[in-house]
Formats: C-alpha cells, sequence, structure tokens
C-alpha cells in the first residue's frame, strides 16, 4: 500500500492518518484506488491527516474510523 500511495504522490501524510488508512482499506484494492481517487479530488496538495481518513471512511464505506481530534 505504501508503494502505491507513494506513486501516486500522496506524500504529505501524518503517520497516524496512514496507519488509519492501511487498517481501513484491510488489504482491499478496491477501496484503497476508491479511497485515493477521492482524497486526489478532494484534498490534492494539502497535508492529510487522520480526520480527512476518518472522513473518506464514512464517505466511502459507511464506517466510523476513530480519528484523533
Amino acid at each position: 500500500m505504501a508503494a502505491i500511495v507513494k506513486q501516486e504522490r500522496f506524500t504529505d501524510m501524518d503517520e497516524g492518518a496512514f496507519d488509519l488508512w492501511f487498517k481501513a482499506t484491510a488489504g482491499s484494492m478496491r477501496r484503497l484506488m476508491r479511497s485515493l481517487d477521492l482524497l486526489r479530488a478532494r484534498h490534492d496538495g494539502k497535508r492529510i491527516g487522520e480526520k480527512t481518513i476518518a472522513g473518506v471512511g464514512g464517505m466511502l464505506w459507511g464506517m466510523n474510523l476513530g480519528a484523533a481530534a
């Protein structure tokens, strides 16, 4: 997952956000690619934090992901 995220040029990300994203995708390439598309459309060039990943999880998969406030 880290290689794909880096290849897609998402480098400005909190480590906690990456960990939460990894848990949320649960190894699913479909979830990863859908989340990459949404993040690219909404947050391209902005720092990605845990709150952003929690929002993506809620929007795409109906998950309530715990994120630090």
